[in-house]
């Protein structure tokens, strides 16, 4: 993780462009992959995703697919997804910029060991409006 080989990821100084992109083939390392020490040979777990999404190209034709029950949740994100593109077409406003909106975040933090995660989550997670936003 600290190698930013997990979630995050080094980026290109000055830009939020990953240092590892597709002009640089997600500087793939062919030897790891041959000596089996990366599957891939894409090393983070942000860099795999983003050469596996970058590489279907920027349309998808979703027709053929075979989604199952337990695919609701992509489902549910495409109708959000495309619900929020048309409106905007319209001119409406993008829809969560209202902070009361974002009621659903992800948090990745570390803590020291004598910090209890739900006593931190309870002061820092619950009701953010009051709180600083970090994104990456």
């Amino acid at each position: 993780m600290a190698e930013g080989k997990g979630i995050h990821c080094p980026y290109e100084p000055g830009t939020f462009r990953p240092l590892a992109n597709k002009d640089n083939d997600y500087l793939i390392d062919r030897r790891a992959q041959k000596e089996k020490r990366a599957y891939s040979g894409v090393f983070g777990f942000s860099i795999q995703d983003a050469s596996l999404q970058e590489s279907m190209g920027p349309i998808q034709d979703h027709e053929n697919e075979k989604l199952l029950p337990t695919d609701r949740a992509i489902v549910m994100a495409r109708r959000f997804l495309y619900e929020a593109a048309t409106a905007m077409e319209k001119g409406a406003e993008p829809p969560a910029l209202d902070a009361n909106q974002q009621g659903v975040r992800a948090a990745g933090v570390l803590l020291d060991r004598d910090v209890k995660p739900e006593e931190w989550a309870k002061v820092h997670l619950t009701d953010g409006l009051g709180q600083p936003v970090y994104s990456i």
